[in-house]
């Protein structure tokens, strides 16, 4: 099964934007069909521009290019689920092998001139692991920040939090260390003060056996001093993970754990908290790796 990402995001769209709320879109439809390009198909293309600009994904048959995710459906929503929802992404990895598998350094005449998209990063493969590896940890910071970058083209986008539902996930087996982890983020580094304070909640399967308490002490190892893991916390309601609108599982229950993990980041923004999530399911990786289904949500604290 292709591991499916739906991707989130909470905050405000732009007052003067025409958006339109997905039953007032499907009423028009029924009505009469689209005539025009819709908000909702605007998303969606200029998502898929921002993908294959960036070198994340393509739709071009003719490419020779391996994508992170293929697309499947974006849109912006005011449905009254969750008032804060603004827009979503649906996506499915092109590969459900892990790329955390492949070592940091490698030498260059020992390993054929193939290479896989992690991140901002092209990192060589040896041939086993096949056309198109993508590991869960590795598409989750390109897919954060193309998601929000196609959001602000829409208009002056206020995002105050992002959500990752996984259905059909393959963690692996592994406890290799993420390199591409500990490297990425260094540019953050240039930060000397502590930036806005965020919340990490979870549903209540993501730590598998383990409780939070022991899941806190595992992710503290991945602080970097830009990026600090903090305490164990209790989650306020609207910071509590959802069931996702529109999921294509809803026979999957994904119920809020109602503990989460404070985290400190150097700033706001797509790339930091792409970072964050990441580092969380990378962590989960490690300890619960028969996980398959999970929501994980970062949510920015005032």
């Amino acid at each position: 099964m292709t591991p499916i990402l739906i991707l989130e995001a909470f905050g405000e769209l732009p007052p003067a934007a025409l958006i339109e709320t997905e039953r007032d879109r499907e009423r028009r439809e029924r009505e009469s069909p689209p005539t025009g390009a819709s908000v909702v198909g605007l998303l969606h293309r200029v998502f898929d521009a921002r993908a294959e600009l960036m070198g994340w994904s393509t739709t071009s048959p003719a490419s020779s290019q391996r994508n992170l995710w293929d697309m499947y459906e974006a849109g912006l929503t005011a449905d009254g689920t969750d008032p804060s929802l603004i827009g979503w992404v649906y996506v499915g990895l092109a590969n459900a092998t892990d790329l955390n598998a492949v070592d940091d350094v490698v030498i260059p005449e020992r390993i054929p001139d193939r290479a896989g998209y992690a991140g901002w990063a092209t990192i060589r493969m040896p041939p086993e692991y096949g056309e198109a590896t993508v590991g869960l940890s590795s598409a989750l910071p390109p897919l954060v920040q193309c998601f929000d970058d196609a959001l602000r083209r829409i208009g002056a986008t206020e995002v105050s939090g992002f959500q990752v539902t996984c259905y059909g996930a393959d963690l692996g087996p592994r406890s290799r260390f993420s390199g591409h982890l500990t490297s990425g983020p260094s540019w953050f580094d240039a930060f000397e003060q502590a930036g806005p304070s965020a919340l990490v909640s979870f549903d209540q399967g993501f730590l598998g056996r383990f409780s939070a308490v022991e899941f806190t002490s595992n992710v503290r190892r991945r602080n970097t001093g830009a990026f600090e893991f903090g305490d164990v916390v209790s989650v306020p309601e609207p910071h509590k993970v959802r069931m996702p609108a529109g999921t294509p599982r809803p026979e999957i229950p994904l119920e809020p754990s109602g503990v989460g993990v404070s985290v400190v980041l150097p700033e706001w923004t797509a790339s930091a908290a792409g970072w964050t999530l990441a580092t969380v399911v990378d962590v989960a990786r490690v300890m619960t790796p028969e996980t398959e289904n999970f929501a994980v949500r970062l949510a920015r604290m005032e």
